[in-house]
């Protein structure tokens, strides 16, 4: 009896064993079916996400780049992430966004710096990253700083490549880019709360650039190389032309437009005229420029010198200002504020972020794609890859799509 017990614990235990090695596998294989189903998704959503993006340059393609409208094709609901465009296998969202529309990180002088929620210490180190001086500041870091640190790496002394870059200088975080902060010498970039605020990856790009032409497609002229007849056949004032002249002439070259608006006998239709026609820089384009029909409240109120009241003002007429001298008429707005301002702004865009969600079985990932116009054609840069999985909330996309297009068979 002893010994058929002793079998039958014997047989049991290996049927366990048995069981659990069944079971095993049987898990095994569903983790493995499950990852292969889960590789085939997501390859299924980035062929998604590339159909939205073919999609969206083909609309870039007939964009004219001088001047940016509400009425523009790539600014239509269909291309701001209201619309769910359908395929066979999957769907993609899109979102074109004009980088004019943001501050370029490569750009903003140190006293529009100021007005951002940062330190003193992660301003220095930005101006130390991305300047090629080998002298760091006294809060900043240069080479020394950095290749003492665990990990040693050198400061790149250049303009930064992306926005992510940040996180590789000196006091800057995870957190500095990614959360509203509180500790900052800036007034609050928008109404309310900190957690109202906007996080700096919201409102800084390092790639906006636009063309250095008047809406109408015509190269600005140099306000350095103007003499008075063209001052004066541009419509400009016999005795404003001739300030302009005199104080080139007995101070040196304008650096930038702010400059002239200071000039003796200035006035805001003298001031007009040359936003539209007239330019510090010859490059045929210029970065860091940030376009008035589509910037955000947060990045207007962060210039200095604007009053909350101008910014609801350019807010007001967004969309459909012509000129760039229009800033001129909008009430609030000064020689002492376009003494400050009146360089920083353009209304034409040589540079496009496109924001793609592609979505195939239980799987949707999000891409970022930079696109730039050179020669008149938009070519891609960069596909990035955004560091958080809720990038529809973080982009502020709607919730729900307002509708559906069956993109081979038309809306739903």
């Amino acid at each position: 009896m002893r010994r058929r017990g002793s079998v039958m614990v014997i047989a049991l235990a290996a049927v366990v064993v048995l069981m659990a090695a069944v079971t095993s596998a049987v898990t095994a294989f569903r983790v493995n079916a499950r990852a292969q189903q889960t590789r085939t998704e997501t390859q299924a959503a980035e062929r998604m996400v590339l159909s939205g993006l073919a999609r969206s340059l083909a609309v870039l393609v007939e964009q004219d780049h001088n001047l940016l409208t509400a009425n523009d094709e790539w600014a239509e609901p269909g291309f701001q992430a209201d619309e769910l465009f359908l395929m066979p296998r999957g769907s993609f969202r899109i979102q074109i966004v004009d980088a004019g529309g943001f501050l370029n990180l490569n750009e903003i002088p140190v006293e529009h710096l100021e007005e951002l929620p940062l330190t003193d210490e992660q301003i220095e180190s930005l101006l130390d990253w991305r300047e090629p001086d080998l002298q760091p500041r006294q809060l900043g870091a240069k080479d020394e700083y950095y290749r003492q640190l665990f990990e040693p790496y050198n400061a790149a002394l250049a303009p930064l490549h992306t926005i992510e870059e940040v996180l590789l200088i000196k006091d800057w975080s995870a957190q500095t880019l990614y959360e509203p902060q509180e500790n900052f010498s800036g007034d609050a970039l928008v109404e309310g709360d900190v957690e109202d605020q906007p996080s700096l990856d919201q409102i800084v790009t390092v790639d906006s650039r636009s063309p250095n032409t008047s809406s109408d497609g015509e190269q600005k002229q140099s306000i350095n190389q103007a003499s008075t007849g063209v001052l004066r056949q541009a419509g400009v004032s016999q005795t404003v032309a001739q300030a302009i002249v005199d104080r080139r002439n007995t101070q040196g070259t304008y650096e930038s437009l702010g400059e002239v608006f200071g000039v003796s006998g200035m006035t805001l239709e003298a001031a007009e005229i040359i936003l539209n026609q007239f330019a510090v820089e010859t490059d045929q384009q210029v970065s860091g420029q940030i376009n008035l029909n589509t910037a955000g409240e947060a990045v207007l109120n962060s210039l200095p010198g604007m009053s909350r009241d101008i910014t609801q003002a350019i807010l007001g007429r967004q969309g459909t200002f012509e000129e760039v001298g229009e800033l001129a008429q909008i009430p609030g707005v000064s020689l002492d504020v376009l003494q400050q301002i009146g360089g920083d702004f353009t209304l034409g865009s040589h540079a496009y972020l496109i924001r793609l969600m592609g979505e195939a079985g239980g799987t949707r990932i999000f891409r970022e794609a930079v696109v730039l116009i050179e020669e008149e054609q938009p070519r891609l840069v960069r596909l990035n890859r955004p560091a958080h999985a809720d990038m529809d909330v973080r982009w502020e996309w709607p919730e729900e799509p307002a509708t559906e297009t069956d993109v081979m068979g038309g809306s739903l």
